[in-house]
């Protein structure tokens, strides 16, 4: 995203795991003024008539360094595990692993054939809640963004989530809660 509001535009950028974002600012720098980051963020600055050269310049790199493969998300699962093995002495370990962030990102979970118990829930935000067990344990579950997945849980046998686990803390009670990152449904 590059601002445009004066001769000299400042930018910055995320990447994908696959393209090194620095690298390709290096290899185009003959069209920024400066620039500095990593292999997945940076920061430049540009003169405004130097943008349409530089979109083409990098936009042609990425072309050139990504597969079609490249573009498809994906996640990295810590573990595979069943509910049953999910508690709160669990998440607390993981909590002392904290901060998290680029160099340290969150664990993430994968619990096949689960199954839907009660009704899901569409909240504010496009928010999707509704409880998941394994036949043995039964957490909530709750993913941002994901409301248009209910009637796909509702018609679905069973279902296989990948999730952080995390500490809910409400009217004083702790409980496990899941919070979704994907659903495969069966």
């Amino acid at each position: 995203m590059i601002s445009l509001d004066r001769d000299l535009c400042k930018g910055s950028g995320r990447s994908i795991k696959n393209f090194h974002l620095f690298q390709a600012l290096l290899d185009c720098k003959e069209f920024l003024n400066t620039f500095g980051g990593h292999s997945h963020a940076a920061g430049l600055v540009i003169a405004k008539e130097s943008i349409e050269d530089f979109k083409d310049s990098i936009n042609r790199l990425a072309c050139e360094r990504l597969s079609l493969e490249d573009l498809i998300p994906s996640l990295d699962i810590d573990i595979e595990l069943g509910l049953s093995d999910l508690n709160e002495e669990v998440i607390s370990e993981l909590e002392m692993l904290e901060p998290i962030g680029a160099g340290n990102p969150e664990a993430l979970f994968y619990t096949r054939n689960l199954k839907l118990k009660g009704e899901a829930q569409t909240l504010g935000r496009e928010t999707l809640k509704f409880w998941a067990s394994d036949g043995i344990r039964c957490y909530q579950a709750i993913g941002f963004g994901m409301s248009s997945l209910k009637n796909n849980l509702h018609n679905a046998k069973c279902f296989d989530l990948v999730y952080t686990p995390r500490i809910d803390n409400w009217q004083g009670f702790d409980t496990v809660l899941l919070e979704i990152k994907d659903i495969f449904f069966r």
